[in-house]
């Protein structure tokens, strides 16, 4: 009997069986109402450090920004004295 012959038979006697009668509803209903676990915890404390620390460099850079002049007034204003 050779892979094909095989196949058929089993093709056949599958096709004659009913399939199994399986009712998951009540394990998925419990499931859902169940409580939810702390594995997401460790995720939540790394994403909130990450947070506070992006907070920390946006106001460390807010200030850079604000105190960063162009480097050609620079140029301009230490040619001031000279000038007068």
């Amino acid at each position: 009997m050779n892979e094909e012959e095989l196949l058929r038979t089993l093709a056949r006697s599958a096709k004659t069986q009913p399939p199994p009668a399986v009712d998951v509803a009540g394990a998925v209903v419990q499931r859902i109402r169940s409580p939810r676990s702390n594995a997401d915890s460790p995720l939540i404390w790394m994403a909130g450090l990450s947070a506070a620390a992006a907070a920390i460099l946006l106001v460390y850079s807010v200030g850079l920004w604000s105190a960063w002049r162009d480097p050609v007034t620079e140029l301009l204003l230490s040619t001031t004295p000279v000038l007068q």
